[in-house]
């Protein structure tokens, strides 16, 4: 019986410091609500274009350093054959550099990607839904 009169008062206690806000701060809290969820559903489908676009960027840049790769090689070769003076050494160390760049592009380009899907797969990872 102690315990009833006990948790009764303390009831009536919590009952007299509760404070209901009014029915106008509670309808534009939930007209803020409704237009942030929204404005949310609204940009879910650009941030996915955005996506496509940059990923479809990196493809087309890839395709083009790709595709011109031999032309740039070729007259980095045609140059340094045709400069007066000339070492054959120079000569062989541009065609290894040359060599070198080509063959570490593919990494280069995975390191792009990386440094720019980085941030995005943050964003993602941490935003609040």
């Amino acid at each position: 019986m102690a315990v009833a009169r006990l948790i009764s008062t303390d009831q009536e206690r919590m009952r007299h410091d509760v404070h209901v806000p009014a029915a106008g701060q509670v309808w534009w809290r939930a007209a803020v609500r409704a237009r942030l969820e929204g404005a949310h559903a609204a940009a879910r489908p650009l941030t996915w274009l955005h996506g496509i676009a940059a990923a479809c960027a990196i493809g087309l840049a890839w395709a083009v350093v790709g595709m011109s790769w031999p032309t740039v090689r070729a007259a980095a070769n045609w140059i340094m054959s045709q400069a007066v003076g000339v070492d054959t050494r120079v000569v062989d160390a541009a065609a290894l550099a040359t060599e070198a760049l080509e063959k570490s592009l593919p990494l280069a380009f995975v390191a792009a990607a990386c440094i720019v899907l980085v941030p995005v797969a943050l964003y993602f990872a941490l935003s609040e839904d």
